[in-house]
């Protein structure tokens, strides 16, 4: 299912909810915050009927969404960025342990991983499998489709074909959009999450508020 990232701390990032049930967007993905404007768009979005991934990042400061749902623990662990919640393999797994025993029963998904390296969730599964995990995210940038595809293949055989995978950031060529969903969907990918919805949340990615033959394409 396609889906884009959006922040409601700001207006133009905020999209209308039924604005993107119209054009075939079915998850919208947020940063966890205490935020009224953040609570209240997750509102919109419930009552829209649109899915709601919320990030447990490094700016949630451990705070977990209600009413989200799908929590993703932790941002981007294995690179060092301005946005990555940078862990170790085992204060990962060990993060992961302690939002697991406080919320037995939320549906959570692994960080969004964004080294294009498998190395890193393979040192954290040596340690142990995480418990209830139902899926894991990759951010595949600076990817061909042919080359996210292959990321996310290199996934699977760490922590099992039961587990899917979750693309819940990613941006290409506006050529290249249909080929990538084409692919991940081919690959049993949950979601295709574009970033960012406008280029307000990042200057330097093409947001879908800004360009219309974009949204067409990433939504046909």
């Amino acid at each position: 299912m396609i889906g884009v990232n959006v922040d409601p701390t700001y207006p133009e990032a905020a999209p209308p909810t039924n604005s993107l049930r119209d054009l075939g967007i079915r998850w919208v993905r947020l940063v966890s915050r205490d935020d009224p404007k953040v609570h209240l768009y997750v509102e919109e979005c419930t009552n829209e009927g649109l899915a709601v991934l919320s990030v447990v990042a490094r700016e949630s400061n451990g705070y977990m969404m209600p009413g989200a749902t799908v929590h993703q623990i932790g941002n981007e662990p294995d690179v060092n960025s301005p946005s990555s919640w940078t862990r170790t393999p085992a204060e990962y797994h060990e993060d992961w342990r302690i939002y697991r025993e406080t919320y037995p029963d939320l549906m959570m998904i692994a960080a969004g991983l964004a080294s294009g390296n498998s190395g890193w969730l393979q040192q954290v599964w040596r340690i142990s499998p995480l418990a209830g995990c139902s899926g894991v995210a990759v951010h595949p940038y600076a990817k061909t489709p042919l080359q996210a595809r292959d990321l996310v293949a290199s996934y699977k055989p760490i922590v099992g074909y039961n587990i899917p995978i979750w693309v819940t950031e990613w941006n290409n060529k506006k050529e290249e959009v249909q080929y990538f969903t084409s692919l991940m969907q081919n690959a049993n990918v949950m979601a295709t999450i574009w970033f960012p919805w406008t280029s307000i949340q990042n200057n330097t990615l093409q947001g879908l508020r800004e360009n219309d033959d974009l949204r067409r394409l990433l939504c046909a």
